[in-house]
């Protein structure tokens, strides 16, 4: 069997995996004004997607069990990108489940001959994992028998919004199965929760700094898809000037959104790392291994 390097893991390929065309462009303002007149900004993410995500069969066939046993799934990190317009196929399948609903989920997926994976005690760097880690909190369960495709259950004590604070989409994978998605603030403002519980240098940072810097890219400022050629990247380098004209649109169009309860903080952190994305890197709550509170 083929195999495929995916982020260090080399992943088998299945002999007949499901590959829909993926958008490298944003859907044109046109087209979201037209489909989205009536709704408000903070929902219309559930609409933003059109083709169905890279995804294995394995993994619409996951989600149909917990659906078809009234399992609440919410989409969370690579699903929410790529509604959001940023073209990145599946590989970890990561859902949130309400915490009483948890156990039984991964039993579902037990019952079907998907196996519970135990967390690593130490990181990629060696170092023992925090109790308070999300990995140590979450069920992961194997797809393909070989630790290379995975479904993280994560608990919705552990994101920070409610069931309440999302709404029903159609899968990015599979638009026949209907399941929840964050609404953009409260998906933002988890982002940037989990931020603030790790440490400057944890192996979790990159992933969680990729999908908020993924969302800001794709959902807050349009950008288009980057063409990683050199000329390309000569020919359209964006000025300081242009950059900041299009953060404050960006910032702007936060401002619209209903953010319900969400500490000022986090909304005050958003605009920040929309006008500056540096600072994304510097955003702890620890220091020296203590929480600041």
């Amino acid at each position: 069997m083929e195999t495929e390097e995916t982020e260090g893991l080399l992943v088998p390929i299945p002999t007949s995996p499901v590959i829909e065309p993926i958008s490298l462009s944003q859907p044109s303002i046109e087209s979201l004004e037209s489909n989205f007149q009536n709704q408000t900004p903070d929902t219309q993410l559930a609409n933003v997607t059109s083709r169905q995500q890279f995804h294995y069969p394995v993994m619409k066939e996951a989600l149909k069990v917990l659906i078809d046993n009234t399992i609440s799934v919410v989409e969370y990190g690579t699903q929410v990108l790529y509604r959001c317009g940023y073209a990145e196929p599946l590989i970890l399948v990561e859902w949130v489940v309400p915490d009483g609903q948890l156990l039984l989920a991964s039993q579902l997926l037990l019952e079907n001959n998907w196996p519970r994976l135990l967390y690593h005690e130490r990181d990629w760097n060696g170092y023992p994992r925090n109790p308070e880690d999300w990995e140590t909190q979450c069920l992961m369960h194997d797809l393909d028998g070989q630790d290379g495709m995975r479904v993280h259950l994560i608990p919705l004590s552990l994101v920070g919004f409610t069931l309440e604070d999302t709404v029903k989409a159609p899968s990015t994978f599979a638009h026949e199965l209907q399941l929840l998605t964050p609404k953009p603030p409260h998906y933002m403002s988890s982002l940037i929760r989990h931020l603030l519980q790790l440490p400057i240098g944890h192996s979790s940072r990159l992933r969680v700094e990729k999908d908020l810097m993924g969302f800001i890219s794709a959902y807050i400022l349009k950008d288009e898809p980057v063409d990683m050629t050199t000329w390309t990247h000569l020919k359209n380098q964006e000025s300081e000037e242009d950059y900041q004209k299009r953060a404050e649109e960006g910032v702007q169009f936060m401002k619209t959104w209903d953010w319900g309860k969400i500490e000022e903080r986090y909304m005050t952190i958003a605009e920040c790392a929309v006008q500056d994305c540096r600072c994304i890197d510097t955003l702890t709550d620890v220091h020296d291994g203590n929480r600041t509170l």
